[in-house]
């Protein structure tokens, strides 16, 4: 078992985190033959754990001729990958493996939102582009690609607007004007480059990002629709009108 010297230091370790203390945290160690297993759970997601295999006699380091105590053991998280294995030398890493590990436990508690938020949303983007799989392959003729040019710039003018009106701040007003002409831009310079339908899923993108702004939230309503109608009109006359399926 392992040493209540030691046991002490880890649960100073575990306190000495501001985001966590001992109690988030069970403790557990047994001994067998091939020596002694340490394992830390983080109670309330178990699925983290931080598992030591603590040898009961040292090694012998033929070219230092002096003794040590090999560790070797598992994090999850580990520092880069969702679980690595490690090894080390000496007690003093057991305490900075601790702390090691209960930073990368919080990096993913931090994370997880954000990451649940964007998956949410990529999700939402694909069911919009599903409904565009009926378009024909292929490029836009240069007349389109001038008529998406024009339309474009009219709705960077009323998306500008709609910011200039409902922010105070000048500096994100700047800021958000910015983002997006960098965004209309792109759309302008990579309509003759890119296919049809990679086209539409990079301007449907740009459609979702915009709406999740409050002040273009009410002007771009459903995306599907404003997709729909940035589109030339041979492509427009295969796609359903969501407008008309909601009158009926």
């Amino acid at each position: 078992m392992v040493r209540d010297k030691i046991y002490k230091k880890i649960l100073l370790t575990l306190d000495k985190h501001n985001r966590f203390d001992n109690t988030d945290f069970k403790v557990e160690s047994n001994q067998d033959n091939k020596g002694i297993s340490l394992v830390i759970t983080y109670i309330i997601e178990p699925k983290y754990r931080l598992a030591f295999k603590m040898p009961t006699a040292p090694a012998y380091d033929k070219d230092s001729y002096q003794s040590y105590y090999l560790f070797t053991g598992t994090a999850c998280p580990g520092p880069l990958a969702y679980e690595e294995v490690f090894s080390f030398r000496d007690e003093d890493g057991i305490y900075q493996k601790i702390s090691v590990w209960l930073e990368g436990i919080w990096e993913e508690l931090s994370a997880n939102p954000v990451i649940k938020q964007i998956e949410s949303q990529q999700q939402q983007i694909d069911e919009i582009v599903e409904r565009f799989d009926n378009v024909e392959d292929g490029f836009f003729t240069i007349n389109q690609a001038e008529e998406l040019k024009s339309r474009l710039d009219e709705l960077e003018s009323q998306l500008r607007a709609e910011i200039e009106k409902n922010t105070k701040d000048k500096k994100i007003v700047e800021q958000e004007i910015s983002k997006l002409h960098t965004d209309i831009e792109t759309l302008k310079d990579t309509i003759v480059s890119l296919k049809k339908k990679n086209w539409i899923k990079s301007f449907t993108g740009k459609v979702f990002k915009w709406s999740k702004n409050s002040e273009n939230r009410k002007l771009l309503k459903d995306g599907y629709s404003v997709v729909r109608e940035f589109l030339p009109q041979h492509i427009k006359d295969t796609l359903p009108d969501v407008t008309s399926e909601i009158q009926k």
